[in-house]
């Protein structure tokens, strides 16, 4: 392939990339939430979430997850019957709700309305 259409295949592709927020991008998206402690735990690579009940000790796998971006720095994973399940946004103000740590994501896990924090493979801080 000539050199210049590699060179534009790659200039698509950076820009791409650009126009979505950083989760997006990440491989895992984590979430913890408490009363009841839950972590949330999703691949975007697999499109898979793993939901931990950590006081019950049981874990539950929700295959076929959709990632829907809401608005730049927000969006929500669906299950594949299209129900929401979670919605995360970066607001650098995420809390699990008992611990002094600041998560760079906010998140709400829609089946038990509870309010957590997130963090992704590529962001652990604000």
């Amino acid at each position: 392939m000539p050199p210049w259409i590699m060179q534009g295949i790659r200039c698509v592709a950076l820009s791409g990339g650009l126009l979505l927020p950083d989760i997006v991008n990440a491989d895992i998206i984590k979430c913890s939430f408490t009363e009841p402690f839950i972590t949330t735990s999703y691949d975007t690579a697999l499109k898979r979430l793993a939901v931990t009940y950590d006081v019950e000790q049981r874990q539950r796998i929700h295959d076929r997850i959709s990632m829907r971006e809401l608005r730049p720095g927000a969006f929500e994973l669906r299950g594949a019957d299209g129900q929401v399940l979670l919605r995360v946004e970066r607001t650098c103000r995420g809390s699990d709700g008992m611990s002094d740590r600041v998560y760079p994501y906010s998140a709400q896990w829609i089946p038990q309305k509870l309010h957590g924090g997130c963090t992704s493979t590529g962001m652990t801080k604000c």
